[in-house]
């Protein structure tokens, strides 16, 4: 084996979830609630474990292995920035060594938005609400969703940090991840490497139902009103799933026939946002000429 195979052997093996192109299946998970789980993503070529066939399924989860699961499994990259000078992980911790095997990670992460504090320990253990924080931030960087105006109730809440409760309950609405027999999340409890392997198959699941999801159509009903004898007023309006909605008028195209086709789009509610499930009426105006007949058509 030569220099740069066997440092790319070791950097591997200290990962603990990596890519791996074996199928072979994990001797420690068996019997495991999320033991199928666990070898779909081995299958997929998203987790690794600490040998061949052992995933320490118990052991917790480091900062390091979190990090590096999380860019792996949403396929996270730098491909959307330019940089005057190429980015290190010094420039946004303090921790972590720029020549260490999970450096580009940390910074590839950052940069996606996962709020990873400046004071990272990277061989730390993962607590429950940390990972569930940096998971939703991962989940939203491919694409914007909604989630219902819903509290989940958590028994264990005061122990939750503040500014974290709110991915938690993300966590929680989507069935990514779920509280205890007892109702608790368990916030400040570290995160095993099956916990975190099983809550980022979830979530990947749920980011591709969603991505398979056709485009629903809604329907608008059009009311115009005479401003003056040569211009109407065109009024389109919809019942849609709750106040987060709106209506916009993105285009009027006049055809040879006197049509005046009015493409409007469907606006999804703010992901950051919960919202209550109410049917609420939304409305967009523009102005044409008298003389055309009306189409709406939906745009995507």
């Amino acid at each position: 084996m030569n220099k740069k195979a066997g440092m790319l052997t070791s950097i591997l093996l200290s990962a603990g979830l990596v890519f791996s192109g074996s199928a072979a299946a994990f001797d420690d998970v068996k019997g495991l609630p999320g033991e199928k789980k666990l070898l779909e993503l081995k299958q997929r070529g998203l987790i690794n474990g600490v040998t061949d066939h052992q995933f320490a399924p118990k052991s917790k989860l480091t900062a390091a292995q979190g990090v590096h699961l999380l860019v792996k499994a949403f396929d996270l990259s730098l491909a959307g920035f330019t940089f005057v000078k190429q980015p290190q992980a010094s420039d946004s911790f303090d921790y972590v060594a720029n020549d260490a095997w999970y450096a580009e990670d940390f910074v590839i992460a950052a940069l996606n938005g996962v709020p990873i504090p400046r004071d990272i320990d990277p061989t730390a253990e993962l607590t429950r609400e940390q990972f569930a924080e940096w998971l939703i931030a991962a989940v939203d960087t491919k694409g914007k969703y909604a989630f219902p105006m819903i509290y989940m109730t958590i028994a264990d809440e005061k122990d939750v940090t503040p500014e974290k409760m709110n991915a938690i309950q993300k966590l929680l609405i989507t069935k990514i991840g779920k509280v205890d027999e007892d109702g608790r999340f368990r916030p400040k409890e570290a995160i095993t490497r099956a916990e975190a392997a099983v809550w980022v198959h979830d979530a990947i699941r749920f980011v591709e139902k969603r991505q398979q999801q056709p485009v629903k159509q809604y329907e608008v009903s059009v009311k115009t009103e005479a401003v003056t004898k040569d211009v109407n007023k065109v009024v389109l309006s919809a019942d849609l799933p709750n106040p987060g909605y709106g209506l916009r008028i993105e285009s009027v195209r006049f055809t040879v026939d006197n049509v005046a086709v009015i493409g409007y789009r469907v606006i999804e509610p703010d992901p950051d946002k919960m919202y209550p499930q109410v049917i609420t009426k939304a409305e967009a105006v523009t102005y044409v000429d008298a003389r055309y007949k009306l189409e709406t058509v939906q745009l995507n």
